[in-house]
């Protein structure tokens, strides 16, 4: 609660994600229309807005669903422990499942931060697939996007993207290496993994396919910091990465 997970669920939409409201730290979904994607980004509460309304199916399992689950932990507030238990069990059914962290600019905690105390309550490593970039005043202004070095700045006609320089790519190294050996662990391309092992780098294209099929499998969970309000800042790679896992699972 207080993660802005609904401002998270329209931005969303408005980059053609279909994210449905999903009722958690419960262990439990409903279930939504069949063939769309229910991503657990937001919490509807009691009021019921904007969630399934009367008629909803009954609650289940996540092992029953075939979901796709965006959970939303602020920098500000942290996340609970009693997550750990629904978390894990996400993980035993190999849900797709990744990591968003709101309220970056306002919170005590930063990228790094978020990652170990998420690593350490929920028991699994998530790997950073875009970090958060600052501007001249150190506020938070656009991201990096780790699959292809592309930076996404926000701006009063929307989000810019440009190349990232090699200060931005040398800064962002140890942590691209994280994620490309995580996914090759993951992965049985043998070609990707013994062009690794002699030193040679994915190609952009490759990486994201990698990614977005291990995520698909449920093995490999990343995690980015976004705002979802205006002016948006990151939403449009978060909706680039669900939208190729998606893909994959299909």
């Amino acid at each position: 609660p207080g993660s802005g997970r609904t401002s998270l669920a329209n931005a969303l939409r408005e980059f053609g994600i279909d994210a449905h409201e999903c009722e958690f730290p419960a262990l439990a979904f409903r279930e939504a229309d069949p063939g769309i994607a229910d991503l657990g980004a937001v919490d509807k509460g009691d009021s019921g807005e904007g969630g399934f309304g009367d008629g909803a199916a009954p609650a289940v399992s996540p092992a029953e669903v075939d979901s796709l689950v965006v959970l939303a932990a602020s920098a500000r507030d942290g996340i609970d422990a009693p997550l750990a238990d629904w978390w894990e069990e996400l993980a035993e059914s190999f849900t797709p499942r990744l990591l968003v962290w709101t309220f970056t600019d306002v919170g005590r905690a930063d990228d790094d931060d978020m990652r170990a105390i998420t690593e350490r309550i929920l028991g699994e490593p998530n790997y950073a697939v875009a970090l958060p970039l600052a501007d001249d005043d150190d506020e938070f202004a656009g991201v990096l996007d780790l699959r292809d070095a592309s930076i996404h700045e926000a701006g009063s006609a929307g989000s810019t993207v440009r190349p990232a320089d090699a200060e931005h790519e040398s800064i962002a190294a140890p942590l691209l290496d994280e994620l490309i050996d995580a996914v090759l662990a993951n992965s049985d391309d043998e070609s990707a993994l013994a062009s690794r092992m002699a030193g040679m780098s994915l190609s952009p294209q490759r990486l994201r396919q990698l990614l977005a099929a291990a995520m698909a499998g449920g093995t490999v969970v990343v995690s980015m910091p976004v705002r979802a309000v205006a002016p948006l800042i990151g939403v449009d790679v978060l909706a680039d990465v669900l939208a190729a896992v998606l893909q994959a699972k299909a």
